[in-house]
């Protein structure tokens, strides 16, 4: 009796585990891609893209993690303010399946995250060039 109850709270906590550590890693890799964006005004969109994707490389592709592809979408290059935003798809567990599907009426949990960098403040007058100009 002890057996069965306790495999099925492992259960309940796997799949709340694993989508956890894929929102992490999607967060960390979106936060990277935005500061990359934000500061390396050199470097192209599909440069960054492919560096964030490099990043998602860390979840496993297994579908309770991660299935399909990943989605990523970059804005405001070399602008003040970036944003990077990447989704992706979860295969719910077994046990969640009928769960998600009468909620959502889809088969799998999207999962997206986006992150936003100020590259310069709103007080800051004058360019770059400006700047550095002072000290030349």
């Amino acid at each position: 009796m002890t057996l069965p109850c306790v495999l099925f709270c492992v259960a309940l906590l796997a799949q709340p585990l694993c989508i956890l550590y894929t929102r992490s890693v999607m967060a960390s890799a979106a936060c990277e891609g935005a500061r990359l964006l934000a500061t390396a005004p050199s470097s192209s969109e599909d440069d960054v893209r492919a560096f964030v994707l490099r990043r998602l490389a860390a979840v496993p592709a297994v579908g309770i993690f991660h299935e399909g592809d990943w989605e990523v979408e970059l804005s405001g290059a070399r602008t003040a303010e970036v944003a990077v935003r990447v989704e992706g798809a979860v295969a719910p567990l077994p046990l969640f399946g009928p769960v998600v599907r009468a909620l959502t009426g889809e088969s799998l949990l999207e999962v997206s995250v986006e992150a936003r960098e100020r590259v310069r403040p709103s007080w800051l007058g004058g360019s770059y060039a400006d700047w550095v100009s002072i000290w030349s």
